[in-house]
């Protein structure tokens, strides 16, 4: 003799099938949290930190780098909030013209940590790099490029003697 499901029983393999897949939502949120919450501490514990000197941090996992209207995926950025523990005058990175010239944020960037995603052409951010002039001193960026031709820069400094590189 031949059983059909019943409606609660439907109902309940139903169910269950949605906490599932729930439940592989909230992990998948929770991975990506504990990714960055790692990130950020990694930042916070840094032996930049404690460099002598130091002018200007600028890193996009920090709570404090951007606003929070801001640190939206696909918005642009007006402006990357400087951290540099070290100064009580932060030396943020603007950028007051339209928002064609500004970078967008993307929340999933290199290792699926939020980066800002410059054009390579327009986008630009501006920061007070008078304390470089006639000076000794040292970048480090961690940069993806996805454009890789041999004439375009993947980090500029600009000003009257502009360098790329």
């Amino acid at each position: 003799m031949k059983r059909a499901f019943s409606l609660i029983e439907l109902s309940i393999v139903i169910l269950i099938i949605g906490v599932l897949i729930a439940a592989v939502g909230q992990g998948i949120d929770l991975l990506q949290d504990a990714r960055l919450s790692a990130a950020r501490m990694l930042t916070q514990s840094s032996r930049v930190n404690s460099l002598k000197g130091l002018i200007l941090w600028l890193e996009p996992t920090s709570e404090a780098s951007f606003s929070s209207a801001e640190a939206v995926d696909a918005a642009t950025i007006s402006s990357w909030n400087d951290i540099n523990p070290q100064e009580t005058k932060k030396n943020n990175a603007t950028q007051t013209g339209a928002s064609s010239l500004r970078p967008t944020y993307v929340e999933k960037g290199i290792n699926n940590l939020p980066v800002l995603r410059f054009d390579g052409s327009t986008d630009y951010l501006n920061f007070d790099g008078a304390s470089l002039i006639n000076s000794n001193y040292t970048i480090f960026v961690v940069e993806k490029k996805e454009n890789v031709a041999a004439d375009v820069y993947g980090f500029f400094i600009g000003g009257t003697n502009s360098t790329g590189g």
